[in-house]
């Protein structure tokens, strides 16, 4: 139990990483993409230019532009830290179809951070995020029914998401499935 616990803090601290993973970006030009790409690489960018390149985009109808800045906006990065706005651009990214901000906004509703607490939306949200390819949602969405808090327990469902999650490359999710496989 303590083993899925860190795994799901260090899935939630790596939201940001999760955005450079999707490469379903409608992005507005080669530049957002470049620095984009190069930034979640381990690129150095100043962080106030990704802001204003982010919302650039965004404003330009990018659903990855929104989300990037949800991001800066969460962790007060290049803006000031505004988490009820972070929740807003998650929402207004989710609803342009980018995954990783479906799986952003509903962390938030599990936290209660920036939006009301609300379990419900979470899941759904966190499931959006998942089938769509967010794989860190499939991953969350195992812990839920690994742990049975949020969701009915469901260890075979758990082990489904964690192997999902492995699937697609997640290295947390590989050894949750391993772990709980063998279990079975």
């Amino acid at each position: 139990m303590k083993k899925l616990m860190i795994l799901v803090l260090v899935t939630i601290g790596l939201g940001v990483s999760f955005n450079g993973c999707n490469k379903q970006a409608n992005v507005t030009s080669n530049t957002y993409q470049g620095v984009r790409t190069n930034t979640y690489q381990g690129g150095r960018t100043n962080p106030s230019k990704l802001a204003r390149l982010f919302k650039k985009a965004c404003d330009s109808g990018s659903a990855e532009g929104c989300s990037d800045l949800g991001v800066l906006y969460l962790n007060g990065k290049g803006v000031p830290k505004d988490i009820s706005k972070s929740a807003r651009l998650f929402k207004k990214a989710c609803d342009g179809g980018s995954a990783v901000a479906c799986l952003s906004l509903g962390m938030s509703y599990v936290k209660g951070e920036g939006v009301p607490k609300d379990t419900f939306k979470s899941v759904g949200l966190v499931k959006k995020g998942c089938d769509g390819g967010a794989i860190g949602g499939c991953f969350l969405l195992g812990v839920y029914y690994y742990e049975g808090k949020i969701v009915p327990k469901d260890i075979p469902k758990a082990v489904r998401l964690f192997k999902k999650s492995c699937d697609s490359g997640f290295s947390e999710g590989c050894k949750n499935y391993r772990i709980l496989y063998r279990r079975q």
